[in-house]
């Protein structure tokens, strides 16, 4: 009896384990889908404007190319940003308001998400790998914001540059950040959770190693 009262107690705690290391990795596994619909929705946006091509998108409204890129500097708000001129000859030649397959919100304004491409040969558009938003939109110039000093280098690095509007990432990076403060926060999670290591495979199974099941035990579950 005395035996079988510690197996018990010490079979609920095992339990409790699973339970924290599973919470744990079921948020890790929503944000990696909240990371593939991200990338899915990129993609999708990225072929449809290739698809419409460069002097399409510019008489939409929605591209501005060539660019001619002027200086950078950290403004009033901390933010790192750069200044980028185009031709106002062509820009939204034939911006159709009334066009059915133009979103409603196209137009460079402040605060709207642009990405930025190079062209090389004959109108073949390489996306760069970073979003940027725009902090100034004035007539024949943009003021952008970057998250990182090394995208501004890689823009210089692009001798055909162009910047297009982007799907608005704000909704998924404010999803992901508030994901990361639950997984990470302190004291939240019992330390043989967060002790343990969670792995998450290109299949999308994950494999959970917990210090209580043995340096060698360890499991994967869909």
């Amino acid at each position: 009896m005395f035996k079988l009262f510690f197996y018990n107690v010490d079979k609920t705690s095992n339990e409790k384990q699973d339970m924290a290391v599973n919470a744990i990795a079921l948020l890790q596994r929503q944000r990696q889908l909240i990371e593939i619909e991200r990338d899915c929705e990129r993609e999708e946006f990225k072929r449809l404007k290739q698809a419409r091509g460069i002097e399409q998108n510019i008489e939409r409204g929605t591209c501005h190319y060539p660019l001619r890129l002027g200086r950078s500097y950290y403004n009033s708000l901390n933010q790192l940003v750069v200044e980028v001129y185009y031709s106002t000859d062509t820009a939204g030649a034939v911006h159709d308001n009334d066009d059915d397959d133009l979103p409603d919100d196209s137009g460079f304004d402040p605060g709207k998400q642009v990405i930025f491409f190079g062209v090389s040969g004959i109108d073949d558009v390489n996306y760069l790998p970073f979003t940027a938003t725009i902090s100034i939109a004035e007539q024949g110039r943009l003021v952008v914001a970057v998250d990182d000093p090394q995208h501004i280098t890689r823009l210089h690095s692009v001798e055909r540059l162009g910047v297009q509007l982007s799907i608005d990432e704000r909704t998924y990076r404010l999803m992901l950040e508030a994901l990361d403060r639950v997984i990470n926060a302190p004291g939240a999670w019992p330390s043989y959770a967060t002790n343990s290591t969670i792995a998450l495979n290109s299949s999308g199974s994950r494999s959970l190693r917990s210090p209580f099941r043995g340096s060698t035990a360890g499991r994967s579950t869909p």
